[in-house]
């Protein structure tokens, strides 16, 4: 389901940046509390916000799905973070492709950021002591689990090790 939100005044963002959505005195709510994160799915160039997100049972999402139009929430925006850095990568950019589509200097689409499954090589790449960092992981569940595998065969602590998965897509 899709839900659209007023875009604030000077509320900026880049594609692929979240939002925190809160409901403000919600008829119901549980153990989860009355936020949740979101990715933002319009354009930064867009007047509106757009979040979309599959519906479960729970108080927060059947009090969001039934907000009348014109109610008011609280919409926290992306927070600038100094010490992250996102470094892209694809398994497989070629993979799928027809000839006319490639990946290569001469091509329409290219791709310059890493290529390969994330392993520790790749990460001591970009991290000076991979045992310091917090690790994010959000994805399907086969994903999650290989890179929380992979945080732990390094050494990083539990406590900066933190997941989400998403199943059922």
């Amino acid at each position: 389901m899709a839900f659209y939100f007023e875009k604030p005044d000077g509320f900026n963002f880049i594609a692929g940046q979240y939002m925190t959505v809160t409901l403000t005195n919600p008829p119901e709510t549980d153990d989860e509390g009355n936020s949740r994160f979101f990715s933002i799915t319009s354009a930064p160039s867009e007047d509106c916000l757009a979040i979309a997100t599959r519906m479960r049972d729970t108080a927060f999402k059947r009090v969001l799905k039934d907000l009348p139009a014109g109610s008011e929430i609280k919409i926290d925006g992306p927070k600038e973070n100094q010490n992250f850095k996102l470094v892209a990568t694809m398994t497989a950019p070629t993979q799928g492709r027809s000839p006319d589509q490639s990946v290569g200097k001469n091509s329409k689409m290219s791709w310059t950021g890493e290529t390969g499954y994330i392993n520790k090589e790749m990460l001591k790449k970009y991290i000076q002591d991979i045992n310091q960092p917090i690790y994010y992981m959000s994805g399907p569940p086969a994903m999650v689990k290989a890179m929380r595998e992979l945080a732990e065969k390094i050494g990083a602590s539990d406590d900066n090790i933190k997941f989400e998965e998403f199943t059922g897509y």
